[in-house]
């Protein structure tokens, strides 16, 4: 407990399955230290196993419509659950919810440093005034998903007040921002009441440019917990990707950095990881992108006897003794099954691969391309059962099997990344096909991508259906991937595809000054969109923010014709932008001849939108993404 302090806390929670991971149970324990008494409210559904842990802690729960937010729970707890009369028996009152992983250390410091000052009330952090693009101007605030009040502003009829003009009714993330937690700083700063945040950075934190500015949360986690030994990590930074700032390292710095040098378990940040967020999102989040050296001149003086590759031939007819050769070479380093069709058995092409490969077993997997999961599994468990690694080739990908099987060192350094790290079920590799580069960029993995893993999450996906093929496993599991490539292949890659964009700005924009990736990006899309505007009858610009107002521009420059913007909700003075109509999306008719740019950065709702235009069977190739 605080000396001479009764505090209130109110928690609040918000999970799509009604589900509290253990890192909230954590959070909890911790808090149970500093309060006196604590209630927890649910927005949304909560599950009764989840209900019956949170009755340890309190029996003040309250299970609520998902209506408001934050501060619509917390104005239902106030207004309605307990009281003003109750509240103002408490000196103090903290606000927190489960957007954020904590305490990484013990808060004792944190709440003995706070309470020392002389504040009406303060956070954990705070963001410094900046322009944020299709958001505006951001004013200087504490970030709200943890505030603590002391006496002299809760016991005050300013606090009511506030409360009672609270919208707690707010249905989307910008206006419970803007309406909540810019409003709280600014609206009792404005009446004289002191703030402060514990994480105090003046060197990332005070830029005279308000457009140089960024939101720190989301980029110096690093030297926020390393340096300053800021107690908690946000949840949204493993789905915030954004490679203008910071390529996107300081997440896996900070992961790195508390799992070496705290005492707070990192599991209880992966197993919520693992369940709630989009596996492709966190394979770049946390740069699981592995450029390995080949070489090719390093002897073999030893076979890799843990690990097995299963190379699938699916077309004998393009192979040659340049293929063979590469597996015959391959052969020697490790052991290779090679899984053909029962319709090749009498090819006499595969009679010269069979007797030109006598070191290689060969099983025969019927005459279903999509069922040969089984048939792999099998195999594990029954002949090759010592084999801890597990290496998927198929011939038609490569023509010399780049990426995967490209010498004894490469398999050495691929195999060494699974023995070291452990979050990683699966390294898929970089394909090229018809000479253009595919990147895995799915959660749902087929085996039609080359894949190296550990034997117990390949024999892991055999569900109790059998009929259930390898694709569908996959689709309903969240599994932590990685890519690999070699470093020729790596920078091949980027040759080509800075020939294209030197090649598209060229064309595009002459003598045009590109600030940072995102115009970048502008511009090419607005190259596509030129190329192909003959043939929609209307073409529209999805978003009228930072991002939308921006790309209209640049097709008023270019000279290119379209249509309008459209919003998923209009707002009351929505009428026109730039001299074009905005359109409500439910007043498209999304006819094969429309064209739609997307112009959203926001990861989520540029998901939401996909997904319903998917659901209206708008087309592919009539979206182009332009940021």
């Amino acid at each position: 407990m605080i000396a001479d302090k009764k505090i209130l806390a109110i928690f609040n929670m918000y999970d799509a399955e009604g589900i509290a991971d253990e890192y909230v149970f954590y959070l909890l324990d911790a808090m149970n230290s500093y309060v006196d008494d604590l209630v927890i409210v649910c927005n949304g559904i909560l599950r009764d196993e989840f209900y019956e842990r949170f009755s340890i802690y309190t029996d003040d729960i309250l299970i609520r419509k998902n209506i408001g937010y934050d501060s619509g729970a917390y104005k239902d707890v106030l207004v309605n659950f307990i009281g003003w009369e109750k509240v103002c028996e408490y000196d103090s009152l903290i606000f927190f919810n489960n957007t954020f992983f904590g305490p990484i250390y013990p808060f004792d410091k944190m709440f003995n440093e706070m309470q020392n000052k002389n504040l009406d009330f303060w956070g954990i952090t705070k963001q410094k005034p900046l322009n944020k693009g299709a958001w505006g101007y951001i004013i200087e605030h504490l970030q709200a998903y943890f505030l603590f009040v002391n006496s002299r502003l809760l016991h005050n009829n300013d606090f009511k007040k506030f409360w009672k003009e609270q919208n707690g009714a707010i249905d989307n993330y910008k206006d419970a921002v803007f309406q909540f937690e810019l409003r709280f700083t600014q609206w009792f700063s404005q009446r004289g009441y002191r703030w402060d945040s514990y994480i105090d950075y003046p060197f990332y934190m005070e830029c005279n440019d308000i457009k140089k500015n960024f939101t720190q949360i989301y980029h110096v986690n690093y030297q926020f917990i390393k340096e300053k030994h800021c107690p908690v990590l946000k949840r949204k930074v493993f789905s915030f990707i954004n490679i203008d700032y910071d390529m996107n390292e300081d997440v896996k710095l900070v992961l790195q950095y508390i799992t070496q040098y705290t005492e707070y378990d990192i599991n209880l940040i992966w197993n919520n990881i693992l369940r709630t967020q989009d596996m492709a999102e966190v394979q770049q989040v946390l740069h699981l992108n592995f450029v390995i050296p080949n070489n090719k001149n390093v002897p073999c003086f030893e076979k890799i006897e843990n690990a097995i590759v299963f190379f699938f031939i699916g077309n004998l007819h393009e192979w040659d003794s340049a293929r063979l050769k590469t597996l015959k070479k391959i052969a020697a380093n490790i052991t290779i099954c090679i899984c053909i069709l029962d319709d090749f058995i009498n090819n006499e092409q595969y009679n010269i691969i069979k007797d030109f490969l006598p070191e290689c077993h060969i099983k025969y997997f019927g005459s279903d391309k999509n069922r040969y999961i089984e048939k792999y599994i099998g195999l594990v468990h029954k002949e090759f059962g010592c084999c801890k690694y597990i290496g998927i080739v198929h011939d038609y990908n490569y023509e010399k099997y780049d990426n995967m099987l490209v010498s004894f060192s490469y398999l050495k350094k691929v195999l060494h990344i699974l023995s070291e790290d452990k979050r990683i079920d699966f390294l898929a590799a970089y394909i090229r096909q018809r000479d253009k580069y595919v990147m895995l960029s799915e959660t749902a993995v087929s085996l039609t991508y080359d894949l190296w893993c550990r034997r117990d999450f390949f024999v892991s996906l055999l569900s109790d259906d059998v009929e259930c093929s390898f694709v569908e496993i996959l689709k309903k599991r969240k599994r932590c991937f990685g890519i690999i490539q070699t470093t020729a292949y790596a920078v091949d890659y980027m040759m080509e595809k800075w020939k294209k964009v030197e090649s598209e700005l060229k064309t595009t924009s002459p003598n045009k000054d590109i600030d940072c990736i995102s115009d970048l990006k502008l511009e090419l899309v607005l190259a596509n969109v030129k190329k192909v505007r003959q043939r929609f009858s209307r073409l529209y610009i999805y978003g009228k923010g930072y991002f939308g107002k921006k790309f209209s521009q640049l097709m008023e420059r270019e000279q290119i014709e379209y249509t309008g913007f459209i919003v998923s909700q209009k707002e009351q003075d929505d009428v026109l932008l730039y001299g074009h109509k905005i359109y409500e999306v439910a007043e498209i008719d999304f006819e094969a001849s429309i064209g739609i740019v997307l112009a959203i950065q926001d990861p989520a709702v540029k998901k939401m939108i996909k997904e319903l235009l998917t659901a209206k069977k708008f087309g592919s190739e009539n979206l182009f993404v332009a940021i």
